[in-house]
């Protein structure tokens, strides 16, 4: 009887050490992945990070991020300094359409596209979906 009990408290122990510290990349956590280029966040006022890494990844991408945080900037010192930061590094940009609720952004360079929200809320919230694709 106790030998199945210690087979299975193995098995939960070496699961838990797998996905807690050998996995390659965290799929969701409070860091950025390695492929996501940190200086895009020029915003040291981020706080609440949320990292979704590779999750929901499709055909014809090799990288997928989702990122978001609230800054304490307002939406018009966060939009300029993503749009500097992809002028810097030769984005095509395209401003999308605005709702009440939040303003959107686009880039695009070579096989990586930038999509950006800034939640009109206190504090903004701004949500960014990176993928590289093929």
């Amino acid at each position: 009887m106790k030998r199945p009990i210690i087979i299975v408290a193995v098995a939960i122990v070496l699961f838990a050490v797998y996905f807690f510290y050998l996995r390659p990349e965290r799929v969701f956590g409070p860091e950025l992945p390695s492929f996501f280029p940190q200086e895009m966040i020029g915003d040291s006022y981020i706080v609440d990070l949320e990292v979704l890494n590779d999750a929901g990844k499709l055909d014809g991408e090799i990288r997928r991020a989702t990122v978001s945080y609230r800054s304490h900037k307002s939406v018009e010192e966060i939009l300029k300094g993503f749009k500097d930061y992809f002028a810097a590094n030769a984005f095509m940009v395209e401003d999308l359409p605005e709702s009440e609720l939040a303003k959107f952004l686009g880039a695009r360079k070579d096989k990586t596209s930038v999509s950006i929200a800034f939640w009109k809320e206190s504090p903004v919230r701004v949500s960014i979906l990176y993928i590289v694709s093929k």
